[in-house]
C-alpha cells in the first residue's frame, strides 16, 4: 500500500482541502497479471524531453500529456479509460484494450507508406482486418513493454511518435533516440482508475429521504438497512452520514449507519489491520462503545465500470494504527472459513470494490407494469397521515395534470383520469401518459415493492406529492373497445381464424369465406368452410396512436377527428389509443410482402372498421398506412389505400378444439354413417371394411397448436392424401424407379367420383422426430403436412378427421377428402389391441414372419428393426411404425435383430 496515496485520497475527499503535491498517479499501479477482466484502468507510458520523463495516459489516437498532473481524483478522465482483455496461446498471454468512452479497441492497420496507423471503429475488432493484441516483451531488463503481435515483424511496439506537433499513439520500430522527432518510449504500466466522487447533496438531491441501503455479501442479517436519509457533515462538502430518524423530530432515538470496530481474523488482511461490521447504532450507544466519530461519516464514490452500474462504493476515513484519521478506507469484502466479514482497511487499488445498491428496497422492473396486463390505469396515492387515497388526473381547465383529494374528482371513467403506462425515459423506470392528453407526461417513475395488488412504494420527488408513501395502478376495465385497433394475448396454442363474407366458386353471396395460407411463394387466398388456423405473433410493445378514427361502440360509429365538431359529433383525435402490430404464422408460412406467403414475417395491424370487423393495415406504424388488405379474385393483395374499400375480417378466436389426446397407440375408426372400418384395399385406397381393423395412430411431436396431429398407418403403411401419394409417384417414375405402366396404375385411382381419394403409402416415421423416410428420402415440415391429420371431437362425441384444412368423407365406402364440412364423416373410435389378422402374430409378444420377398415383423411399432443377410451385411435399418411392419429381405436366411429382443432367424422364399 502507497502511503503517499492513502494520505492523499483522504485529503481530496474533505471540501477545501486539496494537495496538488500527491495528486498523481504514484502507487495506483497494477500488476499486469492481476488485472481484472471488465474492470478500467489507465494505459500509460513515458516519453523523454531530453531533460525529463513525460508521463502520458493513451487514448484513441492521442494522449493525456503530463497525466500525473491531470488526472485527478476530481477529474478522471473516461476517455484515457481502457478495460483489458486477455487471451493465452500456449504459454503466453497477449493482452487488448477497448476504451470504455470511445467504445472501440486499440487497433492498427498498415497504410500505402508502411506504417501502423490506429484502425477504425469498425475494424477495430476484427482479427482478420487489424492488429489489437500485444505481448509484454523485455527490453533491456525491463518487462513491461507493449510488443504488437504481428506475423513475420519482430521489433513492432506500442509508443508514442511525434506528428504534426503532437504526440500520437502508434506502433513504432525504433526504440530510444534523441531526436525530438523519433521515438522515445519506455514501459507501459496499467494504473487503477479513479471513481466519480459525489457530494453529500449530490446523494441527497438523488435518493431523498427514506431510502434503503443494501451492502452485499457482508454478515447475516446486517446487509440491509431501511428508512435512511443523509445528515451532512458541516464544512464537508463530501461527507454525509446516514441515518433514520424513525419519522420524528426528536433526535434522541435516532439511528446511525456505523462502523463498530472489531478484529478481523482473516489471513486476507494485514496482521495488524481493523475490520469492521455495519450497524445501526444510536448516539448514545456511540458514546458508550466510545467508537471514533469519524466512524459515521460516509462518502461517496460511483463508476459504472470500476464498481457496477447504479452502485456505489461508501467510504470512510477511521483511525488506523498510528495513523490519526488520515486513511481512507473502502468496504471490502473477504473471505473466512465461518463467515464473510467486512474488512476496513488502508486504500487498496486491487481490492474487490463493494457496491452498494441504493433505493427504496426491493426494484420492481418496469416490464412487470408496462405490459398487456395493465396498460390503461387510474393511478391513486396513499399519502401520510391522510384517510383518503389522492387520486392522479388532469386539472379542470386541462393545462396540466394535477392530485386531487376525491377519487371521483379525477373522472376515473373519463380519459382525463386515465393514464397510459409505458416504459419511462431513464432505464427501468415507467411513464405516465394521459390518456385525453398525452402531452402530459409523469416521467422516470421509481417503483418498489409494497404490500397490495398493484401498489408500489415511490419517491415522493417522482410524482410531486409530498408525504407520499404508495401509488397504486388500477387497470382500467374494458378499454379496448375505444382504441380502435384489435388487441389481444398471444399464447402459445392460442389460434385465431380470419373470416369474411363474398361469393365463391357455387356458393350463394354471403357465404364465409377463410383467409388461407397458400404454398411459399404463392399469395394468400380465401376459401369457403376451411380456415386456417393461424397464431398471431404480437409485438409486446404497444404504440400509441393519435390519428384520425373511426369505433364502432355497439350502437353507432364514434368519429374522432383533428380537434373535432361539436355539431357533426366528431370527437378530437387526441385521445391516446393502443395500437399492437402483428405477424403470422400457419405451418411454417407467414405473411409476407404484398401479402403472399413468406418465410420472413412481416408486421401489420388490425384496424376496426364495423361492427366485430376489422381491416388488415399494413404500414411502418399504426399513424403511417401504407395499404389495407382487399380480397381480389380470390386473393388477399395490398390493393388499396381507401380504408372505406377494404375488406372486412372477423377475427375469431379458435378455442383448442376437443381432440383425440396426444398419444400413440392401435385404435379402431368406425363409421358412423357409412358401415365399416378404416382399412386399405389391394389398391392401397383407404376404404370401409367390414371387420374392425387396428390402425395404428401416432402423435406428431409439433408444438404450438391448439389441435395435436397423428400418423395414422395400417399393415405398415402410413395414410395420407391422394396428392401427396400421386407426387410421391411421379418423383419416382422421374428417377426412373418405376416404370410408364406402373406409374399410371399407381395413379389411376386417385379420384373416386371427381373427389380426391384418402390413399396408404409405403412411409417410416423416424423415432421420436416429425421426420418421414419416403423411397429412401427424408421428409419433413410441409412436405408432410398431408400425412398429418387432425381428429377432433363433434357435438355427438364422434371424430371428424382433417389433413391440410381438408375434411375427410366417405362415398360408396372410399375415403375422399374436400372443403365441406358438412361433408366429414365422423367416426367412433376405440383403443384395440395389436393386429391379430395373421394367425401366427401374438398380441403381447414380437414375432417375424418370412414370406416371399419379405419378412413381417409383429408387434414392434416404434422399434428399430435390423435386417442382415447370413453373411451379416445389413440389408435393412429402419424403425418400424406399424404393429405388422412388412420389409423387403433377399431370398435365403435372414437374421432379424428387433430392439430389446433377441436376434432371430428366418428362411425367405
Amino acid at each position: 500500500m502507497n502511503k503517499r496515496f492513502s494520505t492523499l485520497l483522504a485529503a481530496a475527499l474533505v471540501a477545501g482541502s486539496f494537495c496538488s503535491t500527491y495528486a498523481q498517479l504514484a502507487g495506483r499501479n497494477v500488476e499486469w497479471k492481476d488485472a481484472q477482466a471488465n474492470r478500467a484502468y489507465y494505459l500509460v507510458g513515458t516519453h523523454y524531453t531530453g531533460s525529463e520523463d513525460i508521463v502520458d495516459a493513451f487514448t484513441i489516437g492521442a494522449r493525456v500529456e503530463k497525466a500525473q498532473d491531470v488526472i485527478k481524483p476530481n477529474a478522471p478522465q473516461e476517455a484515457a479509460q481502457w478495460t483489458v482483455e486477455t487471451k493465452t496461446v500456449g504459454n503466453a498471454t497477449y493482452y487488448s484494450f477497448k476504451n470504455i468512452k470511445a467504445d472501440q479497441y486499440l487497433a492498427f492497420q498498415k497504410d500505402e507508406a508502411g506504417d501502423y496507423k490506429l484502425a477504425s471503429k469498425k475494424d477495430a475488432a476484427n482479427d482478420e482486418k487489424s492488429f489489437r493484441w500485444f505481448a509484454l516483451a523485455d527490453m533491456g531488463g525491463n518487462k513491461n513493454y507493449l510488443k504488437a503481435v504481428l506475423p513475420g515483424v519482430q521489433d513492432f511496439y506500442l509508443g508514442l511518435k511525434l506528428e504534426k506537433n503532437s504526440w500520437n499513439t502508434a506502433l513504432v520500430s525504433t526504440f530510444g533516440g534523441t531526436d525530438a522527432n523519433q521515438v522515445g518510449k519506455k514501459a507501459i504500466t496499467l494504473y487503477e482508475i479513479y471513481n466519480d466522487q459525489i457530494t453529500a447533496e449530490d446523494f441527497a438531491s438523488k435518493f431523498g429521504e427514506n431510502f434503503t441501503i443494501e451492502f452485499p455479501e457482508t454478515l447475516d442479517d446486517m446487509d440491509v438497512f431501511e428508512n435512511v436519509s443523509v445528515e451532512k457533515i458541516a464544512n464537508d462538502n463530501l461527507g454525509f452520514k446516514l441515518v433514520d430518524d424513525k419519522g420524528t423530530k426528536d433526535t434522541k432515538d435516532d439511528e446511525y449507519v456505523v462502523l463498530t470496530n472489531e478484529r478481523v481474523s482473516n489471513s486476507e488482511l494485514a496482521a495488524n489491520a481493523i475490520g469492521y461490521r455495519y450497524a445501526k447504532m444510536t448516539a448514545k450507544a456511540i458514546a458508550d462503545k466510545k467508537i471514533d466519530s469519524k466512524n459515521t461519516v460516509f462518502y461517496a464514490e460511483e463508476n459504472k465500470t470500476n464498481i457496477g452500474d447504479g452502485k456505489y462504493a461508501l467510504v470512510q476515513k477511521v483511525k488506523v494504527g498510528d495513523l490519526d484519521n488520515k486513511d481512507v478506507t473502502f468496504g471490502k469484502v473477504t473471505n473466512d472459513e465461518t463467515t464473510r466479514q467486512l474488512a476496513s482497511v488502508e486504500y487498496d487499488s486491487h481490492s474487490t470494490f463493494m457496491g452498494v445498491t441504493v433505493g427504496k428496497g426491493t426494484r420492481v422492473a418496469n416490464t412487470e407494469v408496462a405490459n398487456e396486463r395493465m396498460l390503461i390505469v387510474n393511478v391513486t396515492a396513499k399519502v401520510a397521515d391522510k384517510k383518503n387515497s389522492s387520486a392522479l388526473g388532469l386539472k379542470n381547465d386541462f393545462t396540466g395534470a394535477r392530485w386531487y383529494n376525491k377519487v371521483s374528482e379525477a373522472d376515473f371513467d373519463q380519459p382525463q383520469g386515465q393514464w397510459l403506462v409505458a416504459a419511462g425515459t431513464t432505464a427501468n423506470t415507467i411513464k405516465l401518459i394521459n390518456v385525453q392528453k398525452p402531452g402530459f407526461v409523469q416521467d422516470n417513475i421509481r417503483l418498489y415493492e409494497a404490500e397490495g395488488e398493484n401498489t408500489y412504494t415511490v419517491f415522493a420527488s417522482d410524482l410531486g406529492l409530498s408525504g407520499l408513501e404508495t401509488i397504486t395502478l388500477t387497470k382500467v376495465e374494458d378499454y379496448d373497445k375505444l382504441n380502435g385497433y384489435y388487441s389481444t394475448l398471444s399464447d402459445i396454442d392460442q389460434k385465431f381464424a380470419f373470416v369474411t363474407t363474398g361469393e365463391y366458386a357455387n356458393e350463394e353471396a354471403g357465404s364465409d369465406l377463410y383467409l388461407k395460407a397458400g404454398k411459399a411463394g404463392n399469395a394468400a387466398t380465401v376459401v369457403p368452410h376451411a380456415g386456417s388456423e393461424w397464431e398471431l405473433i404480437r409485438n409486446e410493445k404497444a404504440q400509441a396512436v393519435t390519428a384520425d378514427y373511426k369505433y364502432y361502440d355497439g350502437e353507432k360509429w364514434v368519429e374522432l377527428k383533428g380537434a373535432g365538431d361539436e355539431e357533426k359529433g366528431i370527437l378530437p383525435a387526441d385521445t391516446v389509443r393502443l395500437a399492437y402490430s402483428y405477424a403470422i404464422n400457419a405451418d411454417e408460412l407467414g405473411l409476407g410482402t404484398d401479402w403472399e406467403m413468406a418465410k420472413d414475417d412481416i408486421e401489420f395491424f388490425l384496424k376496426e372498421n364495423g361492427k366485430g370487423t376489422y381491416a388488415i393495415v399494413y404500414g411502418a406504424s399504426a399513424d403511417e398506412v401504407k395499404e389495407y388488405g382487399v380480397i381480389n379474385k380470390k386473393k388477399l393483395e395490398s390493393a388499396t389505400t381507401d380504408f372505406t374499400e377494404s375488406t372486412p375480417f372477423e377475427i375469431v378466436d379458435l378455442d383448442a378444439a376437443p381432440s383425440l389426446a396426444a398419444d400413440s397407440k392401435h385404435m379402431t375408426f368406425e363409421a358412423t354413417n357409412s358401415i365399416g372400418f378404416i382399412a386399405s384395399d389391394e389398391n392401397n385406397s383407404a376404404v370401409l371394411a367390414k371387420e374392425a381393423a387396428a390402425l395404428w395412430v401416432d402423435s406428431v411431436n409439433a408444438e404450438g397448436y391448439a389441435t395435436p396431429k397423428f400418423f395414422i398407418s395400417y399393415a405398415g403403411k402410413m395414410m395420407t392424401t391422394a396428392e401427396k401419394h400421386d407426387a410421391i409417384a411421379k418423383e419416382a417414375w422421374k428417377n426412373d424407379e418405376i416404370s410408364d405402366a406402373e406409374y399410371k396404375a399407381i395413379t389411376a385411382n386417385s379420384e373416386y367420383k371427381g373427389v380426391s381419394r384418402i390413399k396408404f403409402v409405403d412411409a417410416e416415421r423416424l423415432a421420436g422426430e416429425d421426420t418421414l423416410v419416403i423411397a429412401g428420402e427424408k421428409y419433413t415440415g410441409s412436405d408432410i403436412a398431408d400425412f398429418k391429420f387432425k381428429v377432433t371431437e363433434n357435438e355427438d362425441g364422434d371424430y371428424v378427421l382433417k389433413a391440410n384444412g381438408n375434411y375427410v368423407y366417405v362415398i360408396n365406402g372410399n375415403l375422399v377428402y374436400g372443403t365441406d364440412a358438412k361433408e366429414a364423416e365422423a367416426f367412433v373410435i376405440e383403443v384395440t389391441s395389436t393386429p391379430t389378422a395373421n394367425e401366427d402374430v401374438a398380441v403381447s409378444e414380437v414375432k417375424v414372419l418370412a414370406g416371399n420377398g419379405n419378412v413381417t415383423i409383429a408387434g414392434a411399432a416404434g422399434k428399430k428393426v435390423v435386417v442382415s443377410n447370413i453373411l451379416g451385411q445389413v440389408v435393412a435399418n429402419t424403425v418400424v411404425s406399424s404393429d405388422n411392419a412388412v420389409i423387403a429381405a433377399p431370398a435365403g436366411v435372414v437374421v432379424v435383430a428387433v430392439e430389446g429382443e433377441a436376434a432371430v432367424k428366418a428362411i425367405v422364399k
